[in-house]
């Protein structure tokens, strides 16, 4: 595992490369710019047993008068970060999305049910996403649907794969996204190792769990989604 200060420059410089992939391939304009994702604590993610990572489709920002998607130039970890963030977030509000990697994330650590936990807001379950490698297939705001994830998530290949061996998770939690990297990343069928009720597959390969879920902003209930994918990440963990 690299050293705290060794992840931190590696990310710094994919974001370079972030906004040179988009300005080299068009899509970055004086409308929208990459919206760049990682980790926003670093050092909190490196202390973490085990690492997880979210990888999901990609960043909302903002629409404009005909409906197209802009914005951008910002990063997800200074989104969320911040002292003030840190010590009162009672008055934050999280897409559902955040919601459910925050409570699933704590499931897989904690072992807690959905049902037991405390409030999003509270600040040792909002700190979890501090901690994650929170990471997206494509790096430009999206439209108000995702699309051809494949084809966006083309031009952004070479960046997620230097992510994910970068941050070396032990759990990949993937959101609806892991058919369109299942075959860079090495996976068959055969390493499928558990089902859970339909919402979660398990997989494990090199030591590593790949876990092949819906997205966290699908309709549904909350607690089955959270529940089922920790329990099913932890059993295969052996925790």
């Amino acid at each position: 595992m690299k050293t705290i200060e060794e992840i931190e420059s590696e990310q710094r410089r994919l974001q370079e490369k972030i906004q040179s992939v988009a300005e080299k391939t068009g899509l970055a304009t004086e409308k929208v710019w990459p919206i760049y994702d990682g980790v926003a604590d670093v050092s909190a993610y490196v202390s973490s047993k085990p690492k997880i990572m979210w990888l999901l489709k990609e960043p909302y920002d903002d629409f404009d008068e005909e409906g197209n998607p802009c914005g951008g130039g910002w990063t997800i970890m200074e989104d969320l970060d911040g002292e003030e963030k840190r010590k009162l977030p009672l008055d934050i509000n999280l897409t559902k999305s955040q919601q459910r990697i925050i409570y699933a994330t704590r499931g897989i650590d904690k072992g807690e049910k959905y049902i037991d936990m405390w409030d999003y807001h509270h600040p040792k379950m909002y700190n979890y996403l501090f901690q994650i490698a929170y990471i997206n297939l494509s790096k430009m705001p999206a439209g108000k649907k995702s699309g051809d994830m494949a084809a966006k998530f083309q031009n952004w290949k070479d960046i997620v794969l230097e992510q994910i061996k970068l941050y070396n998770s032990d759990v990949i939690v993937f959101g609806s996204t892991f058919q369109v990297i299942k075959e860079d990343l090495g996976i068959k069928n055969s390493d499928l190792v558990l089902t859970g009720n339909g919402w979660v597959d398990i997989y494990r390969k090199a030591g590593r769990i790949f876990a092949d879920a819906y997205h966290p902003g699908i309709p549904g209930n909350d607690e089955m989604y959270v529940n089922t994918i920790a329990k099913y990440v932890r059993q295969t963990l052996n925790l």
